[in-house]
């Protein structure tokens, strides 16, 4: 999510998974928000609402990736 509530698109290389949780090896910065929920929506440029309260949290959280954002694309079709 850029810095002004909307969608960008990037490749990312997907590293070690354990259950429902994916390492990702590049293609996010340490303090991105990133869409984890409500994705196929999205188009890049698409504005973003966040919800708040939805950091991962626990030991297995990576503390470097800014968290999930669980966004929802406005004005969209569904």
């Amino acid at each position: 999510v850029r810095p002004d509530s909307t969608a960008d698109m990037r490749p990312v290389v997907q590293g070690t998974r354990l259950d429902d949780k994916v390492v990702i090896m590049s293609g996010v910065q340490a303090g991105e928000k990133v869409v984890t929920d409500g994705q196929l929506r999205l188009m890049p440029g698409a504005k973003v609402m966040i919800k708040s309260g939805l950091v991962p949290e626990g030991p297995k959280a990576a503390p470097a990736a800014g968290g999930g954002v669980r966004g929802k694309a406005k004005g969209g079709s569904r």
